[in-house]
């Protein structure tokens, strides 16, 4: 008797764990659908090729000239998570320089800076020289 005493109070805790994780449901729900945006399943290179485009729309926004050289794409967390990366040299002013990283931190993607390296240039219309390694980090659609 006590055996099925102890059985039936570990399906009643399993029974009320369940519950309890159904009833958060609709908030599970509405916190993963807050993620989709950085979920896709279209290739790297297709990826790769709206990454660019993006950058160079930022870029022309605020009157800048980029030098794009993508990187070989990363996988991470058995093929999940995919890096794309593209080094950037730009020739600009202090403010153009400014106002195209200030776009590039308010864009709804998941971007991450690996290096930036700002020096002096001898131009005088574009005073400063930047390089910098930026990634676009994509997750993929779980299923």
């Amino acid at each position: 008797f006590a055996e099925l005493q102890s059985t039936i109070s570990g399906a009643r805790a399993k029974l009320e764990r369940l519950q309890q994780l159904a009833s958060q449901k609709p908030a599970i729900e509405q916190r993963s659908q807050s993620y989709a945006l950085f979920w896709s399943d279209a290739p790297d290179e297709a990826l790769r090729s709206a990454f660019l485009d993006e950058l160079e729309q930022l870029a022309a926004t605020v009157s800048l000239q980029l030098n794009l050289k993508p990187r070989p794409s990363q996988q991470e967390g058995e093929g999940h998570i995919s890096r794309l990366g593209v080094e950037l040299e730009v020739d600009a002013t202090q403010d153009a320089l400014l106002a195209f990283l200030d776009l590039l931190f308010k864009q709804p993607s998941l971007y991450e800076i690996d290096r930036l390296r700002i020096s002096s240039s001898a131009s005088k219309e574009y005073p400063l020289r930047a390089t910098l390694t930026v990634n676009k980090v994509v997750v993929r659609n779980p299923s």
